[in-house]
Formats: structure tokens, C-alpha cells, sequence
């Protein structure tokens, strides 16, 4: 076992001035600890110690094996006297860090290589640590000043322009070290509020020798939402390495992965790693250039893969030429990824964690369980699409596959702290998830346009709209409705799926409210009024489908007939859904039309009455007579119509009450457009 010692200062808010939990949930998603543990873990067993003080306990429920150390003095104290409470072997090399900075394992053992009473890792690239940093923000960094690799002082008052690096968050105490810092925080040599700064240079004034190590940017503090996300993803191979031994519930097979530059200095020896690394008969080379994917841009199907390679110097020799041949813009950091080909696939496809357009919380899975391929819908090939709301079950029909698939993408999201990911994936029996790619869905204009709570508010809205909406009207019969957005009056072309208020306003009042029905009623159908056609569900117009075929029964026909016609209208509609906008062609029987011994005969045999289905024939045929007898006088009501428009344009009234004039004009003209149609 190893002889090192660990400490995780998460304290609480004071620990680093950034986000307050140890385990660092970005909007409750991602967690570090497990990367911060990962890294670690590069020392053997090392004993792992949590100071925990807001929010503790969620980390100690979380992460049993830690070793608890509480402060209760959290909200007035620092992270020196918070690693003062370690009991700590000063015997031993102390590795000290904060809850809200990750590292990769390779920074730890560099730490633990390095000489030096104490070893700091910093990070030359600081200036340019993410996007846009300005210099107030560098004022105010803990930054470090060199002299080679040795540190000569750290902390926010070294002045911005003699700074060489910034304190990557993470330390080693030697022996020597470590007694002497244990022993100035318990002689009360550093105050109660004493940052890790002021550590160091206690520690450098006191004689000893802190070296640096530089991270070069290969670390990140987590102060916006992507930050940990943007550490995690890099290449393809880069994203699939640093997910490989984590616990996400999927699985990331063995990978060797080459550059060109290793490539053009040493095929041999690549190939020979290649051939010890990847188990498996057969191989997939794979594209991972340096420009594949970004966060603003992506590369999906733009360079080659190879598939099927066999496992000879020969065949892995000329994919990895073709992949690499394939980059649009070459580099010699570009890579080149080699796995075992899966074998035995009976599901592989793309899940998308966000809408790609507008980013709005909805679980795209587009999935082919047919071919047992992994490329087919990377490939663009006709797919099967689930789409699930975040939160809400996938449907018990689906495949049971997807539930495990959508289980390792929630936990790679946690993994990852990002929510916007294209995930890549491929199920072997039984149902083994095998993770293909991690990447950011790339999004040209950072700016989101949906907010999540305002989505699901809307969506509840709209369920229990729909759900109220089952349950008749007095005026309309049939025992369940659908929705529809062209069966009746067709809104979806006259007014979009996505109208304007003020369009949808119109529609109604024009038409969908009252005239609608009440030319149906003038005809001789049933009067379903005051039942509007026009139902808004989360901004969307739809038909009721039940109201549009209720109002094309006849009056003369009884309400358990209406019902049971408007039911077994409804019931095709469900079985065939591309009927619903043909209904009046298709689906229901409106006049008294030649072929109407079909339609009787199809209705009989559906358990209708002789004596019933008579009865509609006469009532159809009254309706029929009736609209060819009144179409003259309908359409004379037309008349003068122009001249009333002008008599309105012309009076002096307010705008507003020529508004409403205009309005009630229009309505008679869609009351004769409704007759005429």
C-alpha cells in the first residue's frame, strides 16, 4: 500500500470563492470527486481525506470510503485551518487540494516525481485559461513567481505583470514540509482565515525548497457550467480514455491511440502497441483529428472509419493511411484511434441529450435494431427516433435496450458536468452498453432560447389539458377525442403549427369559436356549439377531432347512433393516422354521395342496423337536397360586400371601433365560405 496521504479541502464557500458543494454539481450534474479520486489513484491506495463542511454530508453519503474530517467553523474560516484538522502522518508525502479543481492522473505522478520540499502545480497558459478572461479576474487569481522551476512567491498580490503561472490548486508537503506546516497551524503561526498562499510562503520563508510543476493548461477550476466539461472532452480518443474507467454504467473498450507524428517516425512500433493493446480478431480504426468536433462546430461523418480491419501489420497499416488521408486539416497532433471491432450488435445508435437546434431538454435516441451494424445511423441510414422528455420514463413498448442506453448517458452527463452531449453507442446481448464517442452537441451561438422550467411547465399544462379535454362537451358526443393539426379547417396551413397570438386570435374569432359549427347546424348536422374547434396545447393549434366529427352527423340521428359513429370514425383515425387530413374523403360519410352502399355496407358490418343505417341515408339525403337548394342564397349574401368594407373604411369612428366593424364583416364572409366549402 501506498504511504501517501490525500486531503480534499471542501470546507464550504470560503474554501476558493467558487462553487460551494465538494462534489461540485453544476446545475446538478456534474460531479468531480470521482475524477478527483481517479487521479489520485495513480499513488496506490493512498489515504483519502474529505474536510467537509457545507453540504458534507452529500459527499459522504456519496463517496463511503473517504475519510471524514469536519469543520464546523466552515463560514468563518479558511483552507489552512481546515487542513489543520487532518490528522495527518507527517511522515508521510500530503497531497492537498480543493473540492472544485480536477487534474488528470499524469499531473499527480509528475507531482510525485518532482523534488522538492514542496511541489506546486501551476499552469503557464493562465491567461488563457477559458474564453474571455479579463484582467480583473487575473488580479485576482492566485498566481506564481518564478525563478526557473523553483517558486519565489504565490498568491492574488503578486502584481499580474511580473506573474509567470497561476496556482493550479493542487500540492505535495514532503515530510520536512509537512511538520513544519502541521506545526505552524497548531502553534497558531497562520491565521484561522489562512489560504494555501499563505502556506507556501510561510513555507518558503522558513527555508525550503517549493518547485513548480506546470500542468500547461491540463487542468481546470470549475467557476462556469462547462468547465469541467471542457477538460473531459477533447478528441474522440481523448474523451473515450478519460471516460474508460469511470463509472458510467457503459463500457469503453481497450484503445490504442497514435498521432501523426509517432505514425510518420515509427509505423513499427505503433503498429506492434496497437497489436498488444486491442484484443480481438478483427479491429475498427477510427477518426480522431484535432478539428473533428468542437464545441462550435461539428466534424460527424466527415472523416473516415475503417471497419473490419484484420489483425496484420499489413491490414491496420493501410486503415490508419486511409483514415488519416481522409482529414480535411492536417496536423501532427492528429489521432488516430484503434479498438476491437463488436461483434454480436443488436442495437447501436446516437442519443442526443438536447435538441440540437434549440437545446431544449428532450432525449433524441435515434437507434437501429435491425442490422447489426454500428454505423448506420452515422451513416445517415433510415433509423428508428425516440423522443423523451428529460425526467420523464421511455415507454414501456421500447425496446428495453433504450433504458439502459438512456441510464449511461444520464451518468456520463454527471460525469462530464455538461447536459448537451451526442453520445454514440452500440448495445451487445445482453443488453451491454459499449460507448463509442462523447462530444458536445456544437452550438454556433452559445445563447440558449429554451428555458427548461418554462418547457415542462408547458408540457404539464398541456397534458392535463388533454386529459380534460376527454371528457365531453354537452353538446358533443363520442367517449374520447384526439388532436389533429389538419382534419378540419386545416390551421397548420392557414395559420402554421406556430403561430403569432394575435393569428391565432384571429382564426378563432373568424372562424374556429362559433362560425364553424354554426354553418354545420344551418345544414341540418348536429349543433355542437358552444364547442370551440380550435384547442391551443403549449402554443400549438390543434383540431379536437371528436368536436369536427361530431358536427358532421346528422340532427335527425339519435346521440347513442352520433356516438357510436363518431367512435368508430375516431378508432380509424387511431389505427391509421396518415387519414387525418382526408377525413371528409376517407373516414366519414358528409352527404349523400354514389358510393354511400359502401360505406353502408362497411358501417353494417361494423355491427350497425339495417334499420340504423336507413335512418342516415335519409337524414344524409335531406342535408344534400338542402345544400344545393340554399347554395344561391348563400352565396347572394355576398352581395353588396364591398361597398359595406367601404362604408366602414370611410366612417369616422375611432380605429379601434372600425377594427371590430371590419372584423364582424369578415365573419360573414367566412360564414359564406364555410357554406360554399
Amino acid at each position: 500500500g501506498s504511504t501517501d496521504q490525500v486531503v480534499i479541502l471542501g470546507a464550504g464557500r470560503a474554501v476558493r470563492g467558487s462553487l460551494p458543494s465538494a462534489v461540485v454539481e453544476l446545475h446538478q450534474h456534474g460531479r468531480v470527486m470521482d475524477w478527483l479520486l481517479d487521479a489520485f489513484a495513480t499513488l496506490g491506495d493512498p489515504a483519502v481525506y474529505f474536510v467537509g463542511g457545507y453540504k458534507a454530508e452529500a459527499v459522504l453519503e456519496r463517496y463511503r470510503d473517504l475519510r471524514p474530517v469536519f469543520n464546523r467553523e466552515w463560514a468563518r474560516t479558511g483552507p489552512v485551518h481546515s487542513l489543520g484538522l487532518v490528522p495527518a502522518d507527517v511522515a508521510c508525502n500530503v497531497f492537498v487540494t480543493y473540492s472544485d479543481v480536477v487534474f488528470r492522473p499524469d499531473a499527480i505522478a509528475r507531482l510525485a516525481a518532482t523534488d522538492g520540499d514542496v511541489v506546486l502545480a501551476v499552469d503557464s497558459r493562465w491567461t488563457e485559461r477559458y474564453d474571455r478572461r479579463d484582467l480583473r479576474d487575473l488580479d485576482r487569481a492566485e498566481k506564481v513567481r518564478l525563478a526557473g522551476t523553483t517558486v519565489e512567491d504565490v498568491g492574488a498580490h503578486v502584481p499580474t505583470a511580473q506573474a509567470h503561472a497561476e496556482y493550479a490548486g493542487v500540492l505535495v508537503l514532503r515530510p520536512a514540509a509537512a511538520e513544519i506546516a502541521f506545526g505552524a497551524i497548531e502553534t497558531g503561526a497562520l491565521s484561522e482565515r489562512a489560504t494555501i498562499p499563505d502556506l507556501i510562503r510561510h513555507l518558503h520563508a522558513a527555508g525550503l525548497r517549493v518547485a513548480a510543476v506546470d500542468l500547461d493548461g491540463e487542468w481546470a477550476e470549475l467557476d462556469a457550467q462547462q468547465d469541467l466539461a471542457r477538460f473531459v472532452l477533447g478528441t474522440k480518443a481523448e474523451s473515450l480514455e478519460r471516460l474508460r474507467g469511470m463509472h458510467h454504467g457503459g463500457e469503453i473498450g481497450e484503445l490504442a491511440v497514435l498521432t501523426a507524428r509517432e505514425w510518420e517516425q515509427s509505423r513499427v512500433a505503433v503498429l506492434d502497441r496497437v497489436l498488444s493493446t486491442v484484443p480481438g480478431d478483427r479491429l475498427i480504426v477510427r477518426s480522431s483529428a484535432q478539428s473533428e468536433d468542437s464545441w462550435t462546430e461539428s466534424g460527424a461523418g466527415r472523416h473516415e472509419s475503417v471497419l473490419d480491419v484484420a489483425r496484420s501489420h499489413e491490414a491496420i497499416a493501410r486503415a490508419i493511411d486511409t483514415v488519416f488521408a481522409s482529414y480535411v486539416a492536417h496536423s501532427i497532433d492528429d489521432q488516430v484511434l484503434v479498438q476491437e471491432m463488436l461483434s454480436d450488435v443488436a442495437m447501436s445508435g446516437v442519443i442526443m441529450t438536447r435538441t440540437h437546434a434549440l437545446g431544449a431538454p428532450y432525449y433524441l435516441i435515434n437507434f437501429d435494431d435491425r442490422t447489426k451494424r454500428t454505423d448506420t445511423v452515422t451513416g445517415g441510414a433510415d433509423v428508428r427516433t425516440v423522443v423523451c422528455l428529460r425526467g420523464a420514463p421511455l415507454r414501456p413498448e421500447l425496446p428495453r435496450a433504450l433504458l439502459a442506453v438512456l441510464a449511461t448517458a444520464q451518468n456520463i452527463e454527471k460525469l462530464v458536468g455538461h447536459d448537451s452531449l451526442d453520445i454514440e453507442f452500440a448495445v451487445t446481448e445482453p443488453e451491454r452498453v459499449h460507448v463509442l464517442q462523447v462530444r458536445p452537441i456544437a452550438v454556433a451561438d452559445a445563447r440558449t432560447p429554451v428555458d427548461d422550467d418554462s418547457v415542462v411547465v408547458a408540457l404539464h399544462h398541456a397534458q392535463r389539458l388533454v386529459d380534460e379535454r376527454q371528457t365531453p362537451a354537452p353538446s358533443v358526443v363520442g367517449s374520447s377525442t384526439r388532436f389533429s393539426v389538419m382534419t378540419d379547417w386545416n390551421p397548420a396551413e392557414i395559420i402554421g403549427t406556430k403561430p403569432r397570438r394575435l393569428a391565432t386570435s384571429l382564426y378563432r374569432g373568424l372562424v374556429t369559436d362559433e362560425i364553424w359549427a354554426r354553418q354545420r347546424a344551418e345544414y341540418g348536422y348536429r349543433d355542437v356549439r358552444p364547442c370551440p374547434l380550435l384547442v391551443e396545447i403549449a402554443g400549438q393549434p390543434y383540431v379536437d377531432v371528436r368536436a369536427s366529427f361530431a358536427s358532421f352527423i346528422p340532427a335527425g340521428l339519435s346521440d347513442d347512433f352520433a356516438s357510436r359513429l363518431v367512435d368508430r370514425a375516431l378508432d380509424r383515425v387511431r389505427r391509421e393516422p396518415s387519414l387525418h387530413d382526408k377525413v371528409e374523403f376517407d373516414v366519414l360519410v358528409t352527404c349523400l354521395a354514389p358510393d354511400f352502399d359502401r360505406a353502408a355496407a362497411a358501417a353494417q358490418a361494423d355491427g350497425f342496423g339495417a334499420a340504423e343505417v336507413a335512418q342516415w341515408r335519409h337524414e344524409l339525403a335531406s342535408i344534400t337536397i338542402n345544400g344545393m337548394r340554399r347554395l344561391s342564397t348563400d352565396l347572394a349574401a355576398l352581395e353588396g360586400f364591398d361597398a359595406r368594407v367601404g362604408q366602414i373604411a370611410a366612417a369616422p369612428i375611432p380605429p379601434l371601433d372600425r377594427a371590430f366593424h371590419q372584423l364582424e364583416l369578415a365573419r360573414t364572409g367566412t360564414l359564406v365560405f364555410a357554406f360554399s366549402k
